[in-house]
């Protein structure tokens, strides 16, 4: 089975594990979708990734917005025709000052 032709989205995908695991999707063959608040670093791995000979395109997505999160899926489905995966790498911490 693998990932050939498979379609996947990545979020934090500009960075760190992310970005590493865009590489190695690019690697096996998937279409991937280079998901980042940050529009620079996705981007930048985006054009790394084609460099390379893969498919890849960016998508500037904010996890703490979910009509963000539901646009990016529903535009990368309505353009490649299916959503195969979607590795939620992003996260979001809240904080708490001690003796708040």
């Amino acid at each position: 089975m693998g990932f050939e032709n498979k379609i996947a989205i990545v979020t934090w995908g500009g960075a760190g594990i992310g970005a590493a695991l865009c590489r190695e999707l690019a690697r096996r063959g998937a279409r991937v979708v280079v998901a980042d608040i940050n529009g620079d670093d996705a981007d930048r791995v985006t054009t790394a990734l084609a460099d390379d000979g893969g498919r890849a395109q960016a998508g500037r997505v904010d996890v703490a917005d979910e009509q963000d999160v539901r646009r990016l899926v529903e535009e990368t489905a309505a353009a490649h025709g299916r959503l195969d995966y979607l590795f939620n790498n992003a996260g979001i911490a809240i904080g708490v000052t001690p003796g708040t």
